[in-house]
């Protein structure tokens, strides 16, 4: 059953939610503690659970990637391994499921990597905007030296990085009109994720960003209380934001990677077979995952799924990523220069081997 629709609410003004720039010592010193006592929640004996969690709704390609990911590890564990897939909706939004992990109430999540940066900095590299030129940049990038070692980065704050899922690239919805320049979302408020960058992005071409959770999303295109938002085409079929907007305009401006973090803790309680295991099953529902976001992200499903939302093809990126250029400059110092020049050459190196790239 459709979700019922309503008219948009008043249009007061609303103030951009502060973004928290928050360290969770707390959190980091409790896993820490548990990773170095070699205590676990799972159990001692019988198969070891794992508490897994991430956001997305059942047929999101996230999703079903961490239900992939849980059938090979109890596969290839003969029962060992079990996953015990548990709502995020409990804790929040993706923040929440970072503290969760780090306080020992879940043992693995998938999670964008944009909110990583509340437990180490380096993450706000990979969330400038048109910084991948195409998918297969930003996937070998993820899968090359430099990408995989963000994953070993959080390591010191208990945190296990296996691999990346996809996220996709991210485009503007919008209710009232089509956006196809960045001017057009002048004045107008936005939802994006929690996540310094966006915010960032979006205030410098003059909208008014509303960090939210993903799950608060529909509601608050639902009343009114944001006018435009931007997700990539697999979360706005699986969110059915169709139902609260009426344009779609393929911007491209983010590409989001989803990392898979286990908990120290429960890696910890792990026999070193399992981990390999715990491994090897990673990057075979890496590869399951990417494919379905293949076959979900692309025009054609988003318009089998709602007929009547307009699509704009025809952007111009090249005039939305000067647009948001001066934001790479604003992070450049917290990223670091020499961070922020491997990060570049990297890219670059890939695209000078790929013959096909734009």
């Amino acid at each position: 059953m459709a979700r019922p629709t309503a008219p948009k609410g008043p249009k007061d003004a609303m103030p951009p939610i502060p973004l928290p720039a928050r360290a969770l010592p707390r959190a980091a010193l409790v896993a820490l503690a548990f990773w170095a006592l070699g205590a676990s929640p799972l159990a001692a004996d019988g198969p070891q659970i794992i508490r897994a969690s991430q956001i997305f709704e059942s047929g999101h390609p996230i999703s079903l990637g961490l239900e992939r990911y849980g059938e090979l590890a109890r596969e290839k564990t003969e029962g060992r391994v079990r996953f015990k897939i548990v709502d995020a909706t409990r804790f929040g939004g993706e923040r929440d499921l970072v503290e969760a992990l780090q306080m020992g109430e879940l043992d693995l999540i998938a999670i964008t990597s944009s909110v990583m940066d509340i437990v180490i900095s380096d993450f706000l590299a990979l969330d400038l905007p048109y910084l991948f030129p195409n998918l297969a940049t930003a996937r070998a990038f993820l899968d090359g030296p430099l990408g995989l070692s963000y994953l070993r980065r959080p390591e010191g704050q208990g945190l296990i990085g296996l691999t990346y899922f996809d996220n996709g690239f991210r485009n503007i919805s919008s209710a009232s009109k089509p956006i196809l320049l960045p001017r057009d979302l002048r004045g107008l408020r936005v939802r994006t994720i929690e996540s310094r960058v966006h915010v960032a992005a979006f205030r410098e071409i003059g909208a008014i960003p509303v960090p939210t959770p993903y799950r608060d999303m529909y509601q608050e295109l639902l009343e009114g209380d944001i006018d435009a938002s931007e997700n990539s085409i697999p979360s706005v079929i699986a969110n059915r934001l169709y139902e609260v907007q009426n344009y779609y305009s393929l911007t491209e401006h983010f590409y989001l990677a989803s990392p898979l973090f286990m908990s120290g803790a429960a890696w910890s309680k792990l026999a070193p077979a399992e981990r390999a295991v715990m491994r090897s099953a990673a990057e075979e529902a890496k590869i399951f995952q990417r494919g379905v976001a293949d076959s979900q992200d692309r025009v054609l499903s988003l318009t089998q799924a709602a007929p009547s939302i307009g699509v704009n093809a025809n952007i111009d990126r090249a005039s939305w990523a000067r647009a948001m250029a001066p934001v790479r400059a604003r992070f450049r110092g917290e990223i670091g220069e020499s961070e922020m020049a491997a990060l570049l050459a990297a890219i670059e190196e890939i695209r000078a081997g790929d013959e096909f790239a734009p």
